[in-house]
């Protein structure tokens, strides 16, 4: 693999968390997970655009990193797709991405980390993102698949991928 700056992208439930760990383990780059830096409270209290700017600058002026996580709208985070030498999509199939999702839920339920109707709602969120059914993030990422398509891999499941790699 040439990449030094990976990104990867994908809904809630696609593998990029699973893909950016492996990936990190095997070519020995650093994964950054977006949630990280853009909540001072896990999925409670946001950052400041200001704090989260300077994150994401801070990574993006490394040697190499992977960014992985979904695109937060209220802070231009386009320049990590400019800085990567490779985006991956991982676009997994429907029912891939539902399974994922509450698989999630049954294992966080132990921890009490979430409860079933954040999980419906990250579902209905995948599922609008599947179907191309008003999603935002969605069409974000469409665009910036277009505007960077020299740099783009489409992955529809992350093992197959990391299979390539050998």
């Amino acid at each position: 693999m040439k990449a030094k700056k990976i990104r990867i992208i994908g809904t809630m439930g696609s593998g990029k968390s699973y893909l950016g760990k492996e990936l990190s383990g095997r070519i020995k780059i650093k994964n950054y997970d977006l949630d990280d830096i853009f909540w001072k409270k896990k999925y409670s209290v946001r950052e400041s655009p200001e704090v989260m700017s300077k994150k994401v600058e801070k990574i993006i002026k490394k040697d190499s990193w992977i960014i992985e996580g979904i695109q937060y709208y209220n802070h231009d985070i386009e320049k990590t797709f400019k800085a990567a030498d490779e985006i991956i999509w991982v676009n997994p199939s429907i029912v891939r991405t539902v399974y994922r999702l509450l698989r999630r839920y049954f294992f966080r339920l132990k921890f009490k980390q979430e409860d079933a109707r954040d999980t419906l709602v990250l579902i209905r969120g995948a599922i609008k993102y599947k179907l191309n059914i008003k999603s935002k993030s969605r069409r974000s990422h469409e665009e910036l698949m277009k505007k960077y398509s020299d740099k783009v891999v489409r992955v529809r499941i992350a093992d197959r991928y990391l299979e390539g790699l050998k």
